[in-house]
């Protein structure tokens, strides 16, 4: 941080200014699956955010955040690029103690962002337009999507959210119009803690409302238990469900929301919290002070078999043929099996380097769609810097 006093103004302590920038080179090997469709694909991301804060005298706090983000992609095709320029955070914010009241575009991370997120892996990261009231045991805020890789328009949200001892409990409602009308609510329970010598993790959701005129019946749950290994390993064990599936009069596949998926379900987000059943191995060590070293294998499956594979964006994945979905069921539901390995040096305070390799090998449903039993790679080379 860099920090001088103003003097401009008699009611301002001073400003600060911060600056973030972030690379990172991605290539990805036969994404849908099958050698005979070229689109092996290479991306170099480039992210530059510079923000401004001013605090007051009397509780006041302003914050601005300009963010550039650039992709230079590379495919058999062709060369082509992509860039975006946003005012990703503005807002003024009120805090006496513990209590803040924080009005304009802001990033929004409720509990673990299984459900709403800022989902800063990606370049154009989301911020929320919003009203927003938090104390030590209580959060509320009402919503639209300020920034976000295709930006749904119409969508609202309202939230309230009662911290517990060990988790949270929030109701999310949630309002659309396009593509078709969409009123909702999610009641989300989360809880973490230890028992018998075991970490544990869970996370529980029930959805009702309706979708274009279809009622709303969905569900989506997080299970993990993890034990330490000595002073620096911990293994964990975990399972990842969501319910599926439409009927004539019936919608069953839980709606994500607004989340991080990337943090949960595989390094290569080829998973979202919708149609899945996903069985994961984690194990973690510390090699040193300041590295980190993450395993992951795990099974997956879909939850309904003449529903899509839905990725981390919450859209089907695609391969040569379309999107990845079978309406006659007979495709099946596995879909393979993804193996991930993650390296974190933080280097100092202010900078970091990430190595990702991932590997998926597809399961019956995924070959029969897509004619192939190719297996696809991610790899990925991250260095980040904030001063």
């Amino acid at each position: 941080m860099i920090l001088f006093p103003v003097h401009v103004f008699d009611n301002l302590n001073q400003t600060k200014f911060d600056i973030e920038y972030r690379t990172r080179f991605e290539r990805r090997l036969d994404k849908d699956f099958s050698k005979s469709n070229r689109d092996n694909r290479t991306d170099l991301f480039q992210r530059l955010r510079v923000g401004m804060k001013v605090e007051g005298n009397d509780h006041w706090t302003g914050f601005a955040q300009f963010q550039f983000g650039h992709d230079l992609i590379t495919t058999s095709q062709k060369n082509s690029s992509d860039e975006s320029r946003d005012l990703l955070q503005v807002y003024a914010q009120r805090q006496v103690g513990d209590n803040k009241l924080t009005v304009g575009r802001q990033k929004i991370n409720l509990g673990s962002e299984r459900l709403i997120g800022s989902l800063e892996w990606i370049n154009r990261s989301r911020s929320f337009d919003a009203f927003r009231y938090q104390t030590p045991k209580f959060d509320a805020f009402a919503a639209s999507i300020g920034i976000q890789n295709l930006q749904p328009q119409q969508a609202r949200i309202g939230v309230i959210s009662v911290n517990q001892k060990n988790g949270a409990v929030s109701l999310i409602f949630k309002h659309d119009k396009a593509p078709q009308s969409i009123d909702h609510w999610t009641l989300d329970e989360s809880a973490r803690g230890s028992l018998a010598g075991l970490e544990y993790d869970f996370d529980g959701a029930l959805q009702k409302g309706s979708n274009g005129g279809k009622d709303v019946d969905a569900w989506a749950a997080h299970l993990q238990v993890a034990k330490k290994l000595g002073s620096k390993s911990r293994a964990g064990l975990e399972w990842n469900g969501a319910s599926g599936g439409t009927s004539a009069t019936k919608v069953r596949t839980f709606d994500n929301l607004y989340p991080t998926n990337h943090k949960f379900y595989g390094l290569m987000d080829m998973h979202a919290w919708k149609n899945l059943n996903q069985v994961a191995f984690t194990l973690s060590n510390k090699a040193r002070a300041d590295v980190d070293v993450n395993f992951r294998v795990a099974k997956n499956w879909l939850q309904d078999s003449k529903d899509a594979w839905y990725g981390a964006t919450g859209v089907p994945n695609r391969y040569a043929g379309g999107a990845f979905v079978d309406p006659t069921g007979a495709s099946g539901k596995d879909l393979g099996m993804e193996w991930d390995l993650e390296t974190n040096w933080k280097k100092s305070s202010k900078e970091s380097v990430l190595f990702g390799l991932g590997y998926y090998e597809p399961g019956h449903f995924v070959s029969n769609l897509s004619g192939s039993g190719q297996g696809q790679v991610f790899t990925c080379l991250q260095y980040s810097l904030k001063f």
